[in-house]
This record gives C-alpha cells, sequence and structure tokens, in this order.
C-alpha cells in the first residue's frame, strides 16, 4: 500500500525510481465500507531524454568527425540520435543507431 486517508481525489507520488513501471489502483471509503478497486494504471517513470551537448567537430583526412556528451536518458536508454547536417545546397539528415556510453560519433564525407 502507498498510502491511505486521501482525501482528494488526486495524489503525487514521489521518491520513484527512473526506469521502473509503477501500477496503481484505488479504492473509495465512507463510512459503509469500502468500494471495490479501479482498475489498474501502469505508468514507467521515464520522460524524453536530455538535451544533447553542443556538438564539437574536427576534420580528419577527408572526414569530419562530429562528436557529443551522451546526455541523461531519464529512465530509458537511449536508442538512436538523428544528425541533421546543413550544407550551402539544402539540409540531410542521418540516423545514429548505436553509440559507445560516453560519446557518440557520426562521419560524413566532406
Amino acid at each position: 500500500m502507498l498510502t491511505s486517508s486521501v482525501t482528494q481525489t488526486k495524489f503525487t507520488a514521489t521518491t520513484l525510481v527512473a526506469g521502473k513501471t509503477y501500477s496503481f489502483k484505488v479504492e473509495a471509503r465512507n463510512s459503509f465500507g469500502y468500494s471495490a478497486f479501479s482498475e489498474i494504471a501502469s505508468i514507467l517513470c521515464a520522460t524524453v531524454p536530455s538535451t544533447p551537448t553542443t556538438p564539437s567537430t574536427h576534420v580528419e583526412g577527408g572526414d569530419v568527425i562530429v562528436s557529443w556528451v551522451l546526455p541523461r536518458e531519464n529512465g530509458l536508454a537511449i536508442t538512436s540520435y538523428t544528425i541533421t547536417i546543413e550544407t550551402s545546397t539544402g539540409t540531410f539528415e542521418s540516423e545514429l543507431t548505436h553509440c559507445d556510453g560516453s560519446s557518440a560519433s557520426i562521419v560524413a564525407a566532406v
């Protein structure tokens, strides 16, 4: 049991652990007794990842290396990044599907 004797129709659950799933159900009580429990509502304690840091770039031979610090995951592992490269002729996007845990890089031919 999380808590009892709540008198409002809203409750704030605190100190939850990111990445865990929590399930909640509610029962009502009056002077005659308790109701049946509500249906269960479950939620994964997670939010969108934090914003990545400003990327750094450097040239290696004919390639430009773009790298950034792994942002906070906020409860779920980051599964990919979208890199937008703007050129004088337009924009295109590439998707990076893995990272090494501390930084990620993509190589674009110049």
